[in-house]
């Protein structure tokens, strides 16, 4: 994987997550890859890259890696009816 943290040519803050082909073949085996945030210079936050075949389905999954004092934002086209 690469990372990088920088500026866009427009002067705008960048991270950048490259992931190569064998990163996207562990991802898809419901393997999420963590980026800690020490490892590009923002160590208050670490990045969870993870997939699933829908949005739904990425978010029960990612309920089962958060604690309990995430604030959670869903969109609303996946809450239930």
């Amino acid at each position: 994987m690469l990372k990088a943290i920088g500026v866009r040519v427009d002067g705008g803050k960048l991270i950048a997550l490259g992931l190569s082909h064998k990163n996207l073949e562990v991802i898809k085996t419901d393997k999420p890859i963590l980026v800690r945030g020490t490892e590009i210079g923002i160590p208050e936050i670490d990045i969870l890259l993870f997939s699933g075949p829908t949005e739904r389905d990425m978010m029960t999954a990612m309920q089962k890696l958060i604690g309990p004092e995430t604030e959670v934002k869903i969109d609303p086209k996946l809450k239930e009816h």
